[in-house]
């Protein structure tokens, strides 16, 4: 394990290898693994993940490529056009677009 983070019910951490392992209560699905995440267990589609960060319901890995991904509780602005959208990610990572970078 080369790190670990917490949100207020769920715990986050990162592997060596860069895979992201998470477990606690999933109730706005912020371990990432579409509502299962009570036991550990491995994010789906994260690899090379070189930092990660949690908050209250949320989950953020960087990878090393430079791209930024999410899941729990997110924002509408994490995703084009879902303005007015559920702020919670249906369980998978997401990628972060941020506002002045290019697309991926």
């Amino acid at each position: 394990i080369r790190s670990v983070v917490a949100g207020d019910y769920h715990t986050a951490a990162l592997t060596q290898s860069g895979e992201v392992m998470t477990w606690g209560q999933d109730a706005h699905y912020e371990t990432g693994r579409g509502g299962n995440g009570a036991a550990p267990g491995r994010v789906k589609g994260v690899v090379g993940a070189t930092s990660i960060a949690a908050a209250h319901s949320t989950t953020i890995v960087v990878t090393g490529s430079g791209r930024a991904f999410t899941w729990g509780e997110v924002r509408p602005w994490t995703r084009p056009g879902s303005a007015g959208a559920s702020n919670l990610s249906g369980g998978s990572p997401i990628l972060l677009w941020l506002d002045g970078l290019d697309l991926p």
